[in-house]
């Protein structure tokens, strides 16, 4: 029963979508893709799998730890993202939104339940290419031009990402995740897994992607690219990573250091731009950024990772339903009118504080979990304070820029909103280790450290904003979404010129070389007389001679020889 159910589950939204090119009526009843999946979660346990040798290889599929809570946040969000696309998308593109939606749902399923290489890369890869689809949705200019990007950036990482598993398994003698462990670290493979999972996951200067499709993809799209697929990107390097079994000093390092500058950058950027969901889209970059050094640490400290993967497991739930709950609140927001509209206000006011560390929120979990584990590798509360407050500072510059917030004529109904805003609260209560964190963290002394850094961003906020009113009025301090990627397009622009030129070069130098190899040929023709020369060869007198000749020479050669 299990083996059914697990290989159904990654299928079923895949049939769902064959159904819905046929039938298109069907395409508002997306949320059945979930239905194998919920009853997997709900009554497979812990560590429960299954082998297919028959499909792709000798497929794999489980649910162990890691899958069973990815998989928990994962539904949550597909299925809110689900009942609000029943409202957002217009009917007449219902359908193409929907194929699109449930085929990258299919491959988010899959990768979190699978236990090879060959089943993750494949599900990864559709959930890729396919979420290229809800990028575009709109069909805009800037929807275009967000899914080009978005789709040059799938193309590297996924070719990174063959390569390096290519290596990986080659070198662990097997595809499946059992076979790699205890396999050493390659320096090749995890330099591509690193560039290929951290486009996914939006690594410090890989994350070009992320300001532009956050901004340009329907709200129900952004809901699962910046909840449930960013997160995909560790998920896979807590696949194939030797996390827990190898000690990795200088790519822990590089980890450690990659992820805290990519939370203070992220920082940076998001508080010169105006745009809300661009600004979640850099708090991302951030809030990944701490991940990524938590898998830091696990490589650097390997009898510690049990403790941080616990960690990386809170702070990925966190940061999803906190992330997918800040957008979908942007959507409906922005139709929202009247009494509803200050509805709509206070429960993004409590899901950004819910961000920056409150109490009583799975923010305060997720950063008093980060510290307890951390300090026992690193000391690093310098740097998570700072981050702490950081975030804080992030969470007020989005709310100030609520208002401007482009209004629609849509408006999107709450339920879907609601369904995740009880999620959001109600989940670390639900899971044991994060009930602990839950309890310690309302001591007097932790509500304390959880509240100065939201007091200490609120009053530098608003000191910011007093001297801009007073000091800089008019002046404008944003910044285009993409930072990075203008330097990308210089750069490609001059390789591109450089290229034609060399191409240039090359054409005129294959002409001259021709040009003279003609008139060579020419003048050689003169000078044997070629043609003369021909005519006597054609005599048949000449060339019986010469076949006489010939048979001679090979007779005497034999009896020399």
């Amino acid at each position: 029963m299990s083996a059914a159910l697990l290989f159904v589950t990654p299928l079923f939204p895949i049939l769902l979508a064959l159904v819905v090119l046929s039938r298109p009526a069907l395409s508002r009843w997306s949320a059945l893709g979930l239905a194998p999946a919920l009853v997997v979660l709900l009554s497979l346990d812990t560590g429960s799998g299954a082998s297919y040798d028959w499909w792709l290889m000798g497929s794999e599929l489980a649910l162990d730890r890691v899958a069973q809570v990815f998989l928990g946040f994962t539904l949550l969000l597909w299925l809110s993202a689900a009942l609000l696309a029943r409202d957002e998308i217009h009917p007449e593109r219902q359908p193409r939104f929907a194929v699109c939606f449930l085929l990258t749902m299919a491959g988010n399923l899959g990768a979190i339940l699978a236990q090879d290489a060959v089943t993750f890369y494949l599900y990864f890869a559709l959930m890729s290419f396919a979420s290229y689809g809800l990028v575009i949705q709109r069909a805009q200019p800037a929807s275009r031009y967000a899914g080009l990007v978005y789709l040059i950036g799938i193309v590297l990482g996924e070719v990174a990402l063959f390569v390096g598993l290519v290596m990986l398994d080659h070198h662990a003698g097997g595809i499946s995740f059992a076979a790699m462990d205890n396999t050493r670290l390659l320096p090749e493979a995890t330099t591509l897994l690193l560039l290929g999972f951290g486009i996914k996951s939006g690594l410090l200067l890989l994350h070009v992607w992320m300001p532009l499709a956050y901004a340009a993809a329907p709200t129900a799209a952004a809901v699962v690219l910046a909840g449930a697929m960013v997160n995909t990107g560790v998920l896979g390097w807590m696949r194939f990573l030797p996390l827990g079994w190898e000690t990795s000093e200088p790519w822990g390092r590089l980890f450690l250091v990659l992820g805290f500058m990519g939370a203070f950058y992220g920082v940076v950027m998001g508080l010169l731009q105006r745009n809300p969901r661009v600004i979640l889209a850099y708090s991302s970059v951030s809030q990944m950024g701490l991940i990524t050094a938590l898998l830091g640490l696990g490589l650097m400290a390997p009898r510690h990772w049990p403790h941080l993967l616990t960690v990386v497991l809170i702070y990925a739930a966190h940061h999803a339903l906190v992330k997918g709950a800040l957008f979908m609140g942007l959507g409906i927001l922005a139709g929202a009118a009247g009494k509803q509209r200050l509805w709509v206000l206070a429960g993004l006011w409590l899901v950004a504080l819910a961000m920056a560390g409150a109490p009583l929120l799975s923010g305060a979990v997720a950063k008093l979990a980060y510290k307890e584990e951390a300090k026992a590798v690193l000391d690093l509360g310098l740097l998570l304070s700072l981050s702490a407050l950081a975030t804080a500072l992030l969470m007020a510059r989005l709310l100030d820029c609520l208002r401007h917030l482009p209004p629609t004529d849509r408006s999107l109904g709450p339920l879907s909103w609601c369904l995740l805003l009880i999620g959001l609260l109600v989940w670390p209560w639900l899971w044991s280790p994060a009930r602990e964190l839950m309890t310690q963290s309302l001591s007097v002394g932790h509500v304390l450290a959880s509240l100065w850094p939201i007091l200490v961003a609120a009053l530098l906020y608003a000191g910011f904003m007093l001297m801009r009113r007073l000091r800089f009025q008019g002046v404008d301090l944003s910044l285009p979404p993409g930072d990075v990627l203008m330097g990308y397009e210089a750069v490609g622009r001059l390789l591109a010129r450089v290229s034609r030129r060399l191409v240039d070069r090359m054409a005129q130098l294959a002409q001259a070389v021709s040009l003279a190899w003609r008139q060579l040929s020419v003048q050689g023709r003169q000078w044997l007389r070629v043609g003369a020369f021909e005519g006597v060869l054609l005599r048949w007198e000449v060339a019986w001679a010469v076949y006489v000749l010939l048979i001679l020479l090979v007779l005497l050669t034999a009896v020399w020889i």
